[in-house]
């Protein structure tokens, strides 16, 4: 099992980071995952985690390609030129690299978080084998105007009081202001296109092996309400094993969604 760093450019030129995990050769299939990331800081939060999921599929003899978006990471760019569609172009550029690795492979995909929307809606292309969907993000808009919290604290910090609530400081984003929480910018171009993602209908429409994995305990994140009705969607209901938003949950190797993944994978990919 050998692993490999490289750039490779996406669509627009851009260079993109990505990290190839070759699988072990004694029972390598010609299965390969593709893994979508989550973005802003919920990426570092679960770098690892994604990581040692990528070294337990190639040690089980699947391939696997990681990748940075463009403006994150270590790819090239800056993270307010993103948006929804830049992502979706970046994932789908990802597949082709790892198809010319192999190109009988069968190319499956994993994502986290926004990485899991995002992959949600690459899966409808007919290249695509499977999807796996770790706590997806159901409502696009809703994260963001969570998300903008970040934006409040750091007024609070600096101004001891709050200068621009939420809905002023969508006012500025829709009027073409970038908002800056915590780093990273929120931009026109992605609220709007995060208000037209409809990823259950997609989800419902698909007619391909589906696995979808979703912490439900209310105490530790208010859940999204949302109805899959297609029968090839594996559910999956689960206790957080880790988390995205605070570090004093880390758990860089979460036992049970590994484990649970891993059969679904054996049991679902031919």
């Amino acid at each position: 099992m050998e692993e490999e760093a490289f750039f490779f450019r996406n669509n627009s030129g851009r260079k993109l980071f990505a990290f190839f995990h070759s699988p072990k050769e004694q029972i390598q299939t010609n299965q390969g995952f593709v893994f979508v990331s989550p973005t802003f800081g919920e990426k570092t939060k679960t770098y690892r985690i994604l990581v040692n999921f990528a070294r337990l599929l190639a040690a089980n003899g699947y391939s696997v390609l990681r990748f940075d978006f463009m403006g994150e990471g270590d790819s090239e760019g800056e993270f307010e030129e993103t948006d929804i569609e830049t992502r979706i172009s970046d994932t789908k550029d990802a597949i082709k690299i790892l198809k010319s690795k192999n190109e009988l492979i069968k190319i499956n995909l994993l994502g986290l978080r926004l990485g899991a929307t995002i992959a949600g809606i690459v899966s409808d292309d007919n290249i695509i084998n499977s999807v796996i969907l770790w706590e997806p993000i159901i409502d696009v808009r809703a994260y963001l105007y969570d998300y903008l919290r970040g934006n409040l604290s750091n007024q609070l910090l600096v101004h001891k009081k709050i200068i621009l609530n939420r809905e002023q400081l969508v006012n500025k984003i829709l009027s073409g202001e970038k908002i800056n929480v915590d780093g990273w910018y929120v931009t026109n171009s992605l609220w709007k296109q995060a208000t037209r993602v409809d990823i259950i209908s997609i989800l419902n429409r698909i007619d391909k092996p589906i696995l979808l994995v979703k912490f439900e305990d209310d105490s530790f994140r208010q859940q999204e309400r949302f109805e899959i009705v297609n029968k090839k969607i594996t559910y999956i209901s689960m206790k957080p094993e880790f988390t995205w938003n605070e570090w004093k949950y880390y758990n860089p190797f979460p036992q049970e969604i590994f484990q649970k993944t891993l059969i679904w994978v054996k049991n679902n990919l031919s």
